[in-house]
């Protein structure tokens, strides 16, 4: 097995990854694939409403940038629309970890869909699976450099 770092056209951010006799394997474990999106997403809790931006989004949760998460737990409704479908998605979550900003990452919170329609999930795996095809399809290594043996 050989390691190395491979720049592709689509990631402007080096990734590792391990180079197996059948191609490459990602670093990706997640049980349920997740894509980086940059939705708009209405949200409310307690009677409160906000809006921000999703990070990314799974058939499972999603991730919402925002300087002022909410406590873990906290239940709280989202709208939000997927691109190409007309239909807006109003899904229950909960807050299951936040994090303050770092140098890595913005701040904001994890949310478990809760409750969520069968139709909706289907809706949200099928734009998950096509954007990761259209990832896969956009990645070409243009650089190639061995790190180890």
């Amino acid at each position: 097995m050989i390691r190395y770092v491979l720049k592709t056209a689509a990631a402007l951010r080096q990734r590792d990854y391990t180079i197996y006799e059948g191609g490459l394997m990602g670093i990706e474990r997640r049980v349920m694939p997740r894509v980086d999106t940059s939705l708009e997403i209405a949200f409310r809790t307690a009677g409160v409403n906000r809006t921000s931006y999703m990070l990314n989004l799974s058939s499972g949760g999603l991730f919402i940038k925002t300087d002022q998460p909410l406590s873990i737990d906290a239940e709280l409704e989202m709208s939000f629309q997927l691109p190409d479908d007309p239909e807006i998605l109003d899904i229950g979550g909960k807050v299951v970890w936040a994090k303050p900003e770092s140098h890595a990452f913005p701040a904001g919170m994890g949310i478990q869909f809760v409750n969520m329609p069968a139709e909706y999930r289907q809706k949200i795996q099928a734009f998950v699976e096509k954007s990761l095809l259209n990832l896969k399809l956009q990645q070409r290594p243009v650089e190639c450099e061995k790190i180890s043996a």
